[in-house]
């Protein structure tokens, strides 16, 4: 595990907010404010474990899922990451 990385958060810090067809198994926070709350989430699917990307809003008193839901499991982190820091240095983020 990285350094400055703690350990995810659990099943049910997550649960109350992602449809009943997964089971939650815990996740990361990537960002979390007011209004906006992203992060990963790993979770058992039909067809096995997968990792999932979510952005939920905060409407009517409570987090509501926007239209960011997907599977991110296949995602090429390592080249993310590199994309990520290439942006970053490039305009200066």
């Amino acid at each position: 595990m990285s350094v400055g990385i703690s350990e995810p958060e659990p099943a049910e810090y997550y649960k109350p907010y992602i449809d009943d067809h997964y089971t939650v198994l815990g996740g990361f926070d990537i960002a979390k404010s007011n209004s906006i709350w992203i992060a990963l989430v790993a979770c058992e699917t039909g067809r096995g474990n997968d990792i999932r990307f979510y952005k939920w809003k905060w409407r009517y008193e409570t987090w509501k899922v926007d239209l960011a839901r997907m599977s991110c499991g296949y995602w090429n982190w390592d080249e993310i990451s590199d994309k990520v820091n290439i942006l970053k240095e490039r305009f200066k983020v």
